[in-house]
């Protein structure tokens, strides 16, 4: 009896002796499955912060990196001023029922300076400046008078909308409204007649729908198709800094 008292004791002392081995094994495998599954998450974070700081260098580099600045110069063809010209001396000649009238009209091709400063990478602010100027025979009856010579300077204040900035090229729009300041004078051949000149002030704008520009970091060209003081097509270079 007490034998197998003895056996049973010992049967429960390894028994028990077993059930904490088996625990401290589902422990240790546990601890090891929590390591691994720690690794794993600091390796993700690591990763996903690496990632995060990556694009937020690019970013900063790539806005730091777009131009601000910008000066164009350009050359364009059939300007508002133009337009008023023939309007005016078509005006003049029906008013007189022929008898004053114009000829040999020319007319230079409207030369234009503009700068912007991009504010924002869609939106640039600044300014339109343009000339431009036409000289004609003037006649009453069929006998010629003298010449007139006109000079417009324009001043618009503007503002560009950059549709698409690419790396090599881009697409945008703009338009301006200001003042052309007319300069006209007379020349006459006859000498009862005094040469004089008058100035006044003329309300302008720049409307361009669609404008196409290309190049590299600093050195562009463009094409504009549009109407106003630039002209109804304006082409020409362009700086950026």
């Amino acid at each position: 009896m007490l034998n197998h008292c003895a056996f049973c004791i010992q049967t429960g002392s390894v028994t028990h002796g077993r059930k904490i081995m088996v625990t401290k094994q589902v422990i240790i495998k546990n601890e090891k499955k929590r390591k691994k599954v720690i690794k794993k998450m600091i390796k993700k974070i690591f990763a996903l912060t690496l990632f995060v700081s990556v694009c937020s260098i690019l970013n900063i580099n790539a806005q730091e990196s777009e131009s601000k600045h910008e000066v164009s110069f350009g050359v364009g063809c059939l300007a508002n001023s133009q337009i008023l010209d023939i309007l005016t001396d078509l005006t003049g000649t029906t008013m007189t029922a022929g008898y004053v009238s114009y000829d040999n009209e020319k007319f230079s091709l409207p030369l234009s300076v503009e700068y912007f400063y991009h504010i924002n990478p869609l939106v640039g602010v600044g300014g339109i400046a343009v000339y431009s100027h036409g000289k004609r025979d003037m006649f009453y009856g069929n006998e010629l008078q003298g010449k007139m010579k006109t000079n417009y300077y324009t001043f618009l204040p503007a503002v560009k909308f950059s549709w698409l900035r690419k790396k090599n090229w881009g697409l945008y729009s703009k338009a301006g409204l200001g003042v052309s300041v007319r300069n006209q004078k007379w020349n006459w051949y006859d000498a009862s007649h005094t040469n004089d000149s008058d100035t006044d002030f003329i309300l302008n704008f720049q409307g361009t729908p669609i404008g196409v520009e290309c190049g590299n970091q600093y050195y562009w060209g463009f094409l504009e198709l549009g109407m106003g003081e630039q002209g109804i097509v304006n082409a020409g270079i362009r700086i950026k800094m």
